[in-house]
């Protein structure tokens, strides 16, 4: 017989898949490529990802939240760059970056 899950079980599985599918968007849309040459504040990489505006700040906040981007202050002055951690990340290295708009999160 399996064992029945509770609802705190249930729940901390929908955050591992959201928490998943937040870091595999920031991968396909390269963004630790293009914080390689340095921090960005929120409209800046939402510029040049081509995000719809609304993603910015939730977006970066929650992979600050992961921990694979750091964030120096609050408020639209803030400027997000890599961790350690996210110069590891696949397509964060040689400086690749993918220079065309990305049509997720609009």
């Amino acid at each position: 017989m399996t064992k029945s899950l509770s609802a705190a079980e249930i729940v901390t599985l929908g955050h591992g898949f959201m928490d998943a599918k937040v870091l595999l968007v920031a991968v396909k849309l390269r963004l630790f490529d293009e914080l390689q040459d340095g921090p960005l504040t929120g409209r800046q990489i939402g510029e040049r990802l081509g995000l719809n505006a609304r993603a910015i700040p939730d977006f970066p906040d929650a992979l600050v939240a992961l921990g694979v981007l750091e964030r120096d202050a609050d408020g639209p002055g803030a400027r997000y760059a890599n961790t350690p951690a996210a110069a590891r990340l696949p397509g964060a290295r040689q400086g690749r970056v993918r220079r065309r708009p990305a049509r997720v999160l609009q």
